[in-house]
């Protein structure tokens, strides 16, 4: 029986030569399957396939978000009697943008993401996706503090409550900082929402152990301040009973 080929669907022209042709084998590169895709070659086509159906829908959003911002810039009292309709077209366009940001991240062009995930923000400021993956970008490029800023407006935003990624940034940004015990708080959070999410096992370690040596040396400080305190009552001429509630009042305002 005559085997007819299959059409080759765009995104996989340019990797023709995997595919059967008519009665023919698979030049022995592989295992054919079914389909006369080579079985070795799936995966990698599998996620182009994928690839390419996202920059369709990136496109797509880029069209629809200028349709409706031509329309509302035309139609001024369209705007007025339908307000939800800007905020479509600026949720529409910030998916667009944030697209854009996203592939920037990808080849660790860290400035432009941020820049882009900014605008995103701007269009659309409850989504917490845009101020988490912001956060992402900044940390690295080694701006915590900013980082932590936008990792903690995520986790505030309604759908960043039950965020996952948005705790986990929020944790290593802070751990960055050096303040392990608040990043322990909020990496254990991350855990909690997502369990699988991928680092936040050895992020979490490390900011155990940092959060223990912050405990030791919060318990040596408060060992040498006692010691100074009692050495400090014995020069003094005062009453010992005053100078103890004295130092019970500094410790319970500390």
């Amino acid at each position: 029986m005559e085997y007819v080929a299959p059409a080759v669907p765009k995104f996989l022209q340019a990797h023709a030569h995997l595919l059967r042709g008519a009665g023919g084998g698979g030049g022995g590169r592989g295992d054919e399957g079914e389909d006369g895709l080579i079985e070795i070659d799936r995966e990698r086509l599998a996620k182009e396939e994928k690839l390419a159906a996202a920059a369709e829908d990136d496109d797509a959003l880029d069209d629809h978000a200028f349709g409706l911002r031509t329309a509302l810039e035309q139609n001024p009292e369209l705007a007025a009697s339908h307000p939800e309709l800007q905020k479509v077209a600026d949720a529409t366009a910030a998916e667009g943008i944030k697209a854009r940001a996203n592939v920037h991240f990808g080849k660790k062009e860290y400035a432009e993401a941020v820049a882009l995930y900014g605008e995103a923000i701007r269009l659309d400021p409850g989504n917490h996706v845009y101020h988490s993956n912001e956060s992402a970008a900044l940390i690295e490029l080694g701006e915590f503090e900013k980082a932590v800023e936008s990792a903690r407006r995520a986790v505030k935003c309604d759908g960043g409550k039950r965020y996952g990624k948005g705790f986990y940034r929020l944790g290593l940004a802070l751990l960055k900082m050096g303040k392990g015990k608040d990043a322990v708080y909020n990496l254990k959070r991350a855990k909690e929402l997502e369990p699988d999410l991928k680092g936040v096992d050895e992020v979490l370690f490390r900011a155990v152990g940092k959060a223990e040596l912050e405990s030791k040396e919060e318990g040596r400080k408060s060992k040498d301040g006692g010691k100074g305190k009692r050495g400090a009552a014995m020069l003094s001429f005062g009453d010992e009973e005053e100078d103890e509630e004295e130092d019970e009042e500094e410790d319970e305002a500390s």
